[in-house]
This record gives C-alpha cells, sequence and structure tokens, in this order.
C-alpha cells in the first residue's frame, strides 16, 4: 500500500498509471508456502464468520425470549411507559462550543451515530464546554440512549443502554435520555426498544406524518407490557449472562482478526517498490 501511494498521482482524486504499477516488485514465498498461508487465512475467515453468525443468534435467542416471554399473548397488563420513566432533553450547543480533544473545560458529548444495535460506541464522538451541560444532562448508569430525530426515520427511535464507561459523558440536542423512575428495569426497556414491535409502533407514528422527530408524547404514550418485578429480574439475569458469552466470543474473534493481519503483512508478502 505504502508502495502503490508512493506511485499515485493526483491530489483530488489520485490514480495509478499501469506504466508504474507493473514496475512494482513483489517479494514472494514459494508456492507451498503461498498455499499454506492462504489455508490459513480462509480458515480464519470461516472461523470469524462462524462468530458473527454465533453473536447474530444470540441477540435473537434474548429477543425471543423476550417476546415469548412479555409480549407474545399479552401474557401482562399494559401501562403507558411515561408512567416509568424521566426524558431528557439533549445538550444544545454551537461550533463553536466545542473543543478539539477532551480537556479539563470540555465534556464527551454522544451522538445518534453512536447509538447501533441497542449499543453505545465512542467513534467519533465531540467534546462540548462542561459551561453548557446541566447535571441532569449527564448520563448515569443504565440510562437509555436515544435518537430522538433524524433526517432519516430507520434511525428514529432507536437506543442503547448506557454502561459505567458512559457514565458522567452527556449527549446531543437530537438524542434524548430516558431515566427509569424504578418499577421497570432498564435492561427491561431496552430490550423492549429492540423488539419489531416497537419499530412497528414508531413507523406508524411517522405514516401520514412525514415525522422525523419523536415528541416526549410519543414515548410516554407506549403501552409496554408490565411484568413482575422478580420476573423483570430473571430475563435480565438471563440478558446479562447472554452479554458475558456475546462478550466472549467477541473477544476471540478479535484475536483472529489479529492474527490475520499479521499473516496478511508476513514479510515475505509485503509489496515492495524494487529500490
Amino acid at each position: 500500500l505504502d508502495a502503490a501511494i508512493k506511485i499515485s498521482v493526483g491530489s483530488l482524486s489520485p490514480t495509478i498509471n499501469w506504466r508504474d504499477l507493473k514496475e512494482l516488485k513483489f517479494q514472494l514465498p514459494d508456492l507451498d508456502k503461498q498455499k499454506k498461508l492462504a489455508d490459513m487465512l480462509w480458515s480464519i475467515n470461516r472461523t470469524l464468520l462462524r462468530y458473527k453468525e454465533l453473536l447474530n443468534k444470540t441477540d435473537e435467542l434474548v429477543k425471543s425470549q423476550f417476546m415469548e416471554q412479555f409480549v407474545n399473548g399479552n401474557p401482562y397488563e399494559r401501562k403507558r411507559l411515561g408512567n416509568f420513566i424521566n426524558q431528557i432533553r439533549g445538550v444544545s450547543y454551537k461550533p463553536a462550543d466545542l473543543h478539539n480533544n477532551l480537556n479539563s473545560l470540555s465534556i464527551t458529548l454522544l451522538r445518534a451515530n453512536n447509538i447501533l444495535s441497542g449499543k453505545v460506541n465512542h467513534e467519533e464522538v465531540q467534546f462540548v464546554s462542561k459551561d453548557k451541560v446541566s447535571k441532569e444532562q449527564l448520563i448515569c448508569n443504565e440510562d437509555i440512549l436515544m435518537c430522538g430525530s433524524s433526517g432519516s426515520l430507520e434511525h428514529v427511535g432507536k437506543a442503547a443502554l448506557c454502561s459505567r464507561n458512559e457514565e458522567g459523558e452527556t449527549f446531543g440536542t437530537f438524542c434524548k435520555l430516558l431515566r427509569s423512575t424504578g418499577m421497570l428495569i432498564p435492561k427491561y426497556i431496552a430490550t423492549y426498544f429492540e423488539t419489531d414491535e416497537y419499530r412497528n409502533t414508531i413507523m406508524r407514528l411517522a405514516t401520514g406524518s412525514n415525522i422525523n422527530n419523536l415528541k416526549n408524547e410519543h414515548i410516554d404514550n407506549i403501552l409496554i407490557p408490565i411484568p413482575p418485578l422478580e420476573h423483570q429480574k430473571q430475563f435480565e439475569a438471563f440478558a446479562n449472562q447472554s452479554d458475558k458469552s456475546k462478550f466472549a466470543s467477541d473477544t476471540e474473534a478479535r484475536d483472529f482478526r489479529l492474527l490475520s493481519n499479521l499473516i496478511r503483512n508476513y514479510d515475505n508478502m509485503i509489496v515492495t517498490d524494487g529500490n
């Protein structure tokens, strides 16, 4: 790659001329070694695909268990979600309120792009001045971060359960925070937000109104099953155990990806410019 970059031309849209590319020299191991390396890479790739399939099946198992236990057949009375949560609006800020990095005057700010598949990621976070953030807008463990506004309807309403990793961080104006008042376990609420029933509810709200914003009353008026607290705790224990299994599998998958990268960068397969 470095060699290819060296011979590329053009600044806005770099390209490589064939007459230059054909002069690059490759240091290659013998055919037997190439075959062994290829076999290892294909084996690692198959293993990574199996890990991905396992992670997806674990997620589906949790959702299936939730639907079977709490939703299908309406086994429990339903009540307004607003009876069990408080909603907190996101931080309003201007470009001048942003910092280039985290420092004594700034705080990590999460946005809708940091919500993915029911989890919070810290890719492309921003840093906002602390004086723009109220105490209430500081994320606590087991708060639920939700995308309240988006140019894309498929993103509106997506949510993630915050962990201790997000404690003390904050969130932008296009998001909202849902904080349980105690009668419903946050894990229970967050899992409900991963169900098709919830997504269908959000889409029904959008039908005919071109809505790209979730108002507080939209969330408050969702009718959610209210099982006994003990049943919620049992499900939470099951879901947490599944998360631990996923973490272990994901860690092993990262190790395989690292091994794959090491093999790909094997010194006998480096491309050189021949100089």
